[in-house]
């Protein structure tokens, strides 16, 4: 009979192994749900850039300015709009854009981003997006350069 509980597990060790799976397990989905929110955060900032050169194209294309205003703070939604000065509008929103909740901006300097007709840009200014502990800046010069850092 002796032989025979040799063959398996005591419960003891099921447990220890059944913890230690737990643990790892769960640092696992820490150190992901914090990779999650970067990419999201870069993501968001990515499409924000793709779509201030989209509007510097429409101003050069159409020889007008375009206006890319932020807005929000104090508990409410952080959103951006693209406004287009064509010859027959004044101010027409051609895309309405709401971040996440999760995602804010901070320390906007010149809140609204002014492509002339030329595709040139009116003042220099930065953009900070943050999540958490985590920011990306954009800043965009006169000249029409916009670039991202970390």
């Amino acid at each position: 009979m002796s032989g025979y509980w040799k063959k398996g597990f005591v419960l003891t060790e099921f447990v220890v192994v059944l913890v230690t799976i737990t643990i790892l397990t769960t640092m696992v989905f820490v150190n992901l749900s914090g990779y999650r929110q970067k990419v999201s955060l870069e993501k968001q900032m990515e499409m924000l850039l793709s779509d201030l050169r989209w509007a510097q194209q429409l101003a050069k294309t159409d020889s007008t300015l375009v206006i890319v205003g932020f807005y929000g703070g104090n508990q409410q939604l952080y959103y951006y709009q693209i406004k287009y000065y064509g010859r027959k509008s004044l101010g027409e929103i051609v895309k309405y854009v709401e971040l996440p909740q999760y995602i804010c901006m901070a320390n906007i300097i010149l809140p609204n981003v002014e492509f002339q007709a030329d595709g040139t840009i009116k003042k220099n200014g930065r953009l900070i997006m943050q999540q958490g502990d985590q920011s990306i800046t954009l800043y965009y010069y006169q000249t029409g350069r916009m670039r991202l850092t970390n």
